[in-house]
């Protein structure tokens, strides 16, 4: 029963490597998690396929300097069209969502939750992407319950021999000039359309 039961992990390991088309790094220490999209709190984003989460170890905790900071994938259907109207629709939606779930799975007060906005300038393509954006988050820190401004940059990345397009959000409360962003940089610049 036992050798059965490895063979079958094997198995589905194997599977989901197969069908992983792209290579997106795990920072040391850093977890790494799954959604489907459309997204079970922001269903008016309107892509179709996967979010792939990289969470700094320090992500969730509000005394510490990785606060916050992580990184999302969205794999999405290679015609989906983004833009600095989009995504500072999406972006809101799903912010607006997630905070919104939380303060209600928590129990925190409504009074404290302040209007979510987002804010997005388009900027020179970093290397490999399409279109690169500039941005913040302002919203209910629900951690911490205090408002917090999330920087943002996004990078737009086609991937046109899987018919994806990889939309690569690197995210944190610190200024840019902040070691960590050098693992969130680490992490775009590790992104690999087919592994």
């Amino acid at each position: 029963m036992k050798k059965l039961s490895a063979l079958i992990l094997l198995t589905l390991s194997v599977s989901a490597s197969i069908g992983q088309s792209f290579y997106l790094p795990v920072p040391e220490k850093w977890t790494a998690e799954v959604f489907p999209i459309p997204i079970e709190f922001a269903p008016s984003i309107p892509y179709l396929g996967e979010e792939h989460l990289r969470f700094a170890p320090g992500w969730g905790e509000p005394s510490s300097e990785e606060l916050w900071t992580y990184c999302f994938l969205w794999w999405i259907k290679g015609d989906s069209q983004i833009n600095k109207e989009s995504l500072e629709k999406d972006v809101k939606a799903y912010y607006s969502g997630l905070v919104g779930r939380n303060i209600i799975s928590r129990k925190i007060d409504s009074t404290l939750v302040v209007p979510t906005m987002a804010s997005f300038t388009e900027v020179k393509a970093e290397k490999g992407d399409s279109q690169t954006y500039a941005g913040t988050v302002k919203m209910l820190d629900y951690l911490s319950l205090k408002p917090i401004t999330l920087n943002i940059t996004v990078h737009v990345i086609p991937c046109a021999k899987e018919g994806k397009l990889g939309v690569l959000f690197t995210i944190s409360p610190q200024p840019k000039t902040h070691a960590l962003w050098q693992k969130l940089n680490a992490v775009h610049e590790g992104f690999r359309c087919t592994p």
